[in-house]
């Protein structure tokens, strides 16, 4: 060696260099050096050296994202989660026909349908989740909006069905009601003709310019007042609409439920009308929905803002749901 201590570049970085007492030189130590030691500066960069406590490799930290397992994306009528996805969307979706508003227009049920899959999907993973953290919440609830988003278009005939369902048994049961209902029906003995005879009395019915229209009310049998939406025919669409689809447990209030009863009686009203028993009317929300607006806007604009009229309707709809509990 020339006397200068050398550390090669690839040495490990916790070698320190020795003192030089220690070093064996093959000149005398009594032999005079020409010049003094020279040491040359260790471009290696100094480290803590791994101790027993710290782990030679590093682990993951909270900080990153957990792995969610997710289904597929493509709906499969025979994987259970999938399933489940359909039973939880159907549940909301009735509850928002009977609760909420029957009469939707099919442009906005699509986006009820798409919207009641996003909620299901996400409430259905979070349940088979154990507590998820924020970042695996984040990641179900995009992947909810996705798998409905996908899947909606496929999934719409039949989770929409409830609010169709709804109208038609309305429809139908108000034309088997109004005929005794409303007096439509002449007196087998009367030679009066039946469509004259239903001409006449519809007119009468439904012919006002101011709302509500008569068809609607009934006279209290104690007070002798009439009552807006109170008229049997109402009643009885309401109780057999309920019990002919199943959908009490579904019920928390009913003024929904009236109001479309309202709608589907004065369809059938005006086809008799005309005069023609074979006349066909479309109950539709889009020729309808007027009747059923403008009901719930006395409901809440006029009933629910009298003291007494607001006593009244409450009790009205408290035994609705006494006699359906009787019936259904």
């Amino acid at each position: 060696m020339d006397g200068v201590t050398m550390l090669p570049p690839a040495a490990p970085d916790y070698v320190r260099p020795q003192p030089l007492a220690a070093l064996k030189h093959p000149r005398s130590q009594t032999q005079k050096r020409d010049a003094p030691w020279r040491f040359v500066a260790c471009s290696v960069v100094k480290q803590s050296t791994p101790s027993s406590t710290t782990p030679s490799h590093p682990t993951p930290t909270q900080s990153m994202q957990p792995q969610i397992d997710l289904p597929p994306l493509d709906y499969q009528s025979n994987l259970p989660i999938h399933d489940a996805f359909i039973l939880a969307a159907e549940k909301e979706l009735i509850s928002d026909a009977v609760n909420n508003c029957t009469m939707i227009k099919p442009s906005l049920r699509e986006g009820l349908v798409q919207a009641a899959l996003a909620n299901a999907v996400q409430d259905c993973l979070r349940k088979t989740r154990s507590d998820p953290a924020g970042l695996a919440k984040k990641e179900i609830e995009e992947f909810g909006q996705r798998w409905a988003a996908k899947n909606a278009g496929l999934l719409y005939m039949s989770l929409s069905a409830p609010f169709k369902h709804l109208m038609a048994a309305c429809k139908e049961l108000a034309f088997s009601v109004v005929d005794r209902g409303y007096d439509l029906r002449p007196s087998l003995w009367s030679n009066t003709s039946e469509s004259k005879w239903k001409q006449k009395k519809t007119k009468s019915l439904i012919g006002d310019a101011t709302w509500p229209l008569k068809f609607l009310f009934k006279k209290d049998e104690e007070t002798g007042q009439w009552m807006a939406f109170e008229h049997d025919a109402l009643l009885d669409v309401v109780l057999g609409v309920v019990r002919k689809l199943k959908y009490r447990p579904y019920i928390q209030d009913l003024d929904n439920l009236y109001c479309t009863a309202a709608a589907a009686i004065y369809c059938i009203l005006m086809q008799f009308s005309s005069g023609k028993l074979d006349r066909e009317i479309e109950f539709s929300a889009e020729s309808f929905k007027f009747v059923y607006d403008l009901s719930k806007q006395y409901i809440a604009n006029v009933i629910q803002k009298n003291e007494k009229l607001a006593k009244r309707w409450s009790d009205v709809k408290a035994r609705t749901m006494t006699r359906l509990a009787d019936i259904v």
